[in-house]
């Protein structure tokens, strides 16, 4: 009796220990749309993920009245690793990138590949307001002279801090506050940008294999003093079978000087651990 009572014993604290880790399924990772090229600004969870991922990502720069602007798509390849649980790192590499650009002059199409992106974070465990979460911090950068144009050079960094919160049994709450930097160099001279955003996510474990989710970012100093925009996004993941996943997302600036009418991504992941 009394073993059968600490072999249940054994099993509830378990069950509550892994009830506890916000990080036990990817389904709940908030969508990744970013703003810049190559969506070095773009967001995730404070959970160390170890998986493989295809992303297709579109773009679009439009002058309504006249049609001008820039549509773009391009596809990208991302692996992310797990060292001591803690610890996180990965690479990204954009194998190709096709954009169509019209003006009232010409209208061109130009293919690119590249860049290539590595990132790192380390995130420990919490406890915010008596419930589980996690804290991390992230730095992801990209390499300069990985790009197919051979006329120049150009780098990005962000450096950011990251939270993910069980606010409820369903329920979680990304933020995240970040500091992006970017620097361009051709024949012509060297020009630089900066940034400062910060990010909140709400998802929703609507059903064992699914999640969605939506979220708004705020981020000002890209374009000069000001604001930037004012950025809504929505998407869902799902675990398609065993350790693949899928995932949609959408957004759009609401106010500011965004000069992006929309962005989004669909990606298909297979998870590593």
């Amino acid at each position: 009796m009394r073993r059968g009572l600490a072999i249940a014993g054994l099993l509830i604290a378990t069950a509550g220990v892994a009830a506890a880790d916000v990080c036990d399924d990817a389904v709940d990772e908030p969508a990744a749309i970013g703003w810049r090229d190559a969506g070095f600004d773009a967001g995730r969870a404070a959970c160390p993920r170890a998986d493989v991922t295809a992303s297709v990502r579109g773009r679009a720069l439009i002058d309504t009245p006249g049609f001008y602007g820039t549509l773009g798509g391009e596809l990208a390849i991302t692996a992310r690793f797990v060292a001591r649980a803690r610890y996180a790192w990965g690479v990204t590499a954009r194998a190709v990138d096709v954009a169509y650009i019209q003006n009232a002059v010409w209208k061109l199409v130009d293919p690119s590949y590249g860049p290539i992106g590595v990132h790192g974070m380390y995130s420990r465990p919490a406890t915010i307001a008596d419930r589980p979460a996690r804290v991390a911090a992230v730095a992801a950068v990209e390499l300069p002279f990985t790009r197919s144009a051979l006329d120049g050079s150009s780098g990005a960094i962000q450096l950011g801090a990251l939270a993910t919160w069980q606010v409820g049994a369903c329920v979680q709450l990304h933020a995240r506050l970040a500091a992006l930097g970017w620097y361009g160099r051709s024949i012509t001279g060297t020009s630089t940008r900066g940034a400062a955003l910060a990010a909140v996510d709400v998802s929703w474990h609507a059903r064992p294999w699914l999640g969605v989710d939506a979220g708004v970012d705020v981020q000002g100093g890209w374009y000069g003093v000001g604001l930037d925009h004012v950025a809504a996004r929505v998407g869902v993941h799902g675990r398609i079978r065993g350790a693949w996943r899928t995932a949609l997302a959408v957004g759009a600036p609401v106010v500011g000087a965004e000069r992006q009418n929309l962005a989004l991504t669909a990606g298909v992941s297979r998870d590593l651990d």
